[in-house]
């Protein structure tokens, strides 16, 4: 009657049982009471046909699930603040004895003012008699949900395939181990809200809270200097992709295939990005692409010495031996373009050398010609013979000798 949305949540399954709508009667007045901007907001309680339901506030908007699922691109400074204030409201009903209990992506949704809004928290009637282990849930639960909007997977579950709750499984992995350029201290946060040390990790919201406030302090540090790592890096990885192309192990396209996780709307692929988890997540992937690059160089190694050995021969003018061994490189790598120019460039200069040969040998019996006619005193013949050579080598040393002792010869015998 007042016309107004409103979120209701049936309880069907204990219509009979007045124990528990007692309980569950108990449990909502509790939550009723709490009062945080983080928190929803309980309207009402009341029964329909034996049916109890509960009234609550609704909130436009779209819940965390939409965010992680799709990995829509938030600000890292944002998905540390949306934490904070979700833990903020867990502490607030952590401090009346209302523990959540089941905390998962479509427990908080975020508002059209971007805050989040902590749902469900009378999701369940009943309660964990210990109450720490219980808040403990909730830090450990908010501590996934903040791995997965970091790392882009579950904690438990670091395969690209997304899974429910139920099907996740596996050991835990730490971020570090995912994002390795990631900073000790945020892992280390991760670490203590998702880990097993019950002594180690944070025992209320409010200790979590605490850390994530400092290394947001610090965040700012990390991202310059992960700025500056993955800009070296970048170039690392570009002067490296040019030689294994020179050397024709790679294609130029290989160098551009980008890795498939990030932000689904990123539009700044080609750009070096400026969020530190954008950059966390460019570091990783080029170190990976590093990595698969030099697997590729690796395998690679029988034909890129060949390829040094042949330089060397081709170097100190062993074209027989070059032409060999680039057509071993052939045997292994038939399409290799760089070796195919290479032979192509080798077989020239055989044929160079050998028509160099050729000449030098008409040459050698022109001269031995020229020679004979000199000492025969045949010397129209000897300086015809010798016009021929220095037409076609003007600078040939022992032509133009033999001329001059020609031109002296026949001076001293017309004197």
């Amino acid at each position: 009657m007042l016309d107004r949305r409103v979120a209701i949540r049936l309880y069907a399954g204990i219509e009979h049982d007045e124990a528990r709508q007692e309980q569950l009667f108990r449990r909502v007045r509790a939550i009723a009471k709490l009062d945080h901007p983080n928190i929803v907001r309980t309207l009402d309680l009341d029964v329909h046909n034996r049916c109890p339901y509960m009234v609550a506030e609704f909130i436009e908007g779209k819940d965390l699930q939409a965010i992680i699922g799709k990995n829509l691109f938030l600000p890292f400074a944002q998905k540390l603040q949306l934490i904070v204030q979700t833990c903020q409201g867990l502490h607030h009903a952590h401090g009346k004895g209302i523990v959540h209990g089941h905390i998962t992506p479509n427990s908080i949704r975020i508002d059209s003012e971007g805050q989040p809004k902590i749902l469900d928290l009378g999701f369940t009637p009943e309660q964990n008699s210990d109450r720490e282990l219980a808040c403990r849930t909730d830090i450990f639960s908010v501590g996934a949900l903040l791995y997965e909007l970091v790392a882009y997977v579950h904690p438990f579950n670091t395969s690209d395939d997304r899974k429910s709750d139920s099907e996740v499984s596996g050991s835990y992995q730490p971020l570090q181990r995912v994002l390795p350029a990631c900073a000790l201290e945020f892992c280390e946060i991760l670490d203590r809200a998702l880990g097993n040390d019950r002594d180690r990790g944070f025992s209320t919201c409010a200790e979590f809270v605490d850390a994530l406030q400092s290394f947001m302090t610090a965040s700012a540090s990390h991202a310059t200097a992960l700025c500056n790592e993955v800009s070296r890096l970048e170039t690392d990885l570009d002067n490296y992709t040019k030689s294994l192309v020179r050397l024709n192990i790679v294609e130029l396209s290989d160098s551009r295939s980008a890795g498939s996780v990030g932000p689904a709307n990123d539009t700044h692929s080609t750009d070096l990005p400026s969020d530190y988890v954008e950059l966390l997540h460019r570091h990783t992937q080029i170190q990976q692409k590093l990595q698969l690059l030099s697997e590729r160089l690796k395998g690679s190694l029988p034909t890129v010495q060949l390829l040094h050995t042949s330089y060397g021969q081709f170097k100190h003018g062993e074209f027989d031996n070059c032409e060999q061994t680039l057509q071993e490189v052939l045997k292994v790598s038939p399409q290799h373009s760089l070796a195919e120019r290479l032979l192509q460039v080798c077989r020239n200069a055989i044929a160079e050398a050998e028509q160099r040969k050729q000449y030098e040998k008409r040459l050698k019996r022109a001269l031995t010609q020229a020679r004979a006619a000199a000492h025969r005193e045949e010397f129209s013949r000897a300086t015809l013979i010798l016009d021929r050579i220095l037409a076609i080598e003007p600078s040939q040393p022992e032509a133009n000798l033999l001329r001059d002792e020609v031109n002296r010869l026949m001076l001293s015998k017309h004197s």
